[in-house]
């Protein structure tokens, strides 16, 4: 399985330079691993990485013209993705939005094994990891899960609930990277859409009161 599917849209274009662009930057090994998932050191390290990020959240980000473009962009599309989800499924938004339709399946196995001893390896036999940005996406799309469910009022429980296979939360967070991803594309400038979005991820600029009171009954 690959992350992204292909499309046929021009920002799909632009999403994949970023990839190429941003790569280079990275500071991880990542030279010749196009054919080859990324080692088990590898995702350990990003994993530590995002999860060190999202730590500091926003208190250290300053705030700058393309952040505040891509949160109106963020903020005008979400309500309408989230619709789409909990219509129609969080798996449809994701193919909808040229996303693989199996990832939010593999947040839902992560979540209930991510104490697992051999859980990164147990994650690289579930879903093919070939690049940092790949990689940077599935655990942004895991730690926001985790956030959302700890600030979420309705939440009592981050790990039992995250595995159901529907439910508001699932839909949620679903939707903030689907959307997060969409406004990093349509905002960043120089074609590092991947970068942006994963950036909007771990300061929690999706953490606004709309988005956290989405499943409020």
């Amino acid at each position: 399985m690959k992350l992204f599917s292909i499309l046929r849209k021009p920002t799909f274009a632009i999403f994949l330079a970023g990839l190429t662009v941003f790569a280079s930057c990275s500071q991880y090994e990542t030279d010749e691993i196009e054919q080859e998932n990324l080692s088990l050191e590898q995702l350990e390290n990003i994993h530590l990485d995002i999860k060190s990020r999202y730590q500091i959240g926003n208190s250290l980000t300053q705030k700058t013209s393309s952040d505040n473009e891509l949160s109106e962009i963020f903020n005008s599309k979400f309500e309408e993705n989230l619709e789409v989800a909990q219509n129609q499924g969080v798996e449809y938004l994701f193919e909808a939005n040229g996303l693989d339709s199996s990832l939010p399946s593999t947040i839902d196995w992560a979540l209930n094994n991510i104490d697992n001893e051999n859980f990164y390896e147990e994650l690289l036999q579930r879903e093919e990891i070939q690049s940092v940005e790949q990689a940077e996406l599935i655990f942004s799309y895991l730690q926001t899960f985790i956030e959302y469910s700890n600030l979420s009022a309705n939440a009592k429980s981050a790990y039992s609930k995250a595995a159901r296979e529907s439910g508001c939360g699932r839909a949620v967070v679903g939707t903030i990277l689907t959307t997060a991803i969409f406004a990093g594309v349509t905002a960043a400038t120089g074609g590092f859409g991947t970068a942006a979005a994963v950036g909007f991820l771990v300061a929690k600029g999706w953490n606004t009161y709309n988005v956290i009171a989405a499943c409020s009954e």
